[in-house]
């Protein structure tokens, strides 16, 4: 039953238009540094398209500032998703 549960989990995370990653990783972390951790990433869908949504949690103190703007949060998660322009994000961002 767990390995029919990981396969799914697996096969959702393959087909998924955005894939949100919040994560510690070194500064300048992009797809390329993603993949070269698992190369099975290069073959889902958000990757190829690049909609790679990550937060980097060295960078930003999200869990200390989440409750207090979660408006900008939001505003974040708009412009990644291409649903609004002309914004600079302070937590989110699409990597490249």
């Amino acid at each position: 039953m767990i390995f029919i549960q990981k396969k799914k989990v697996w096969y959702d995370a393959m087909i998924a238009d955005y894939w949100i990653i919040i994560a510690s990783r070194p500064a300048n972390f992009s797809l390329a540094d993603l993949i070269a951790e698992e190369p099975v990433y290069a073959k889902f869908k958000s990757v190829i398209h690049q909609q790679v949504i990550f937060l980097q949690h060295r960078r930003n103190r999200l869990f200390c500032a989440r409750s207090s703007e979660p408006e900008i949060m939001l505003k974040d998660l708009l412009f990644a998703t291409h649903k609004m322009d002309n914004y600079q994000p302070k937590y989110f961002f699409l990597l490249r």
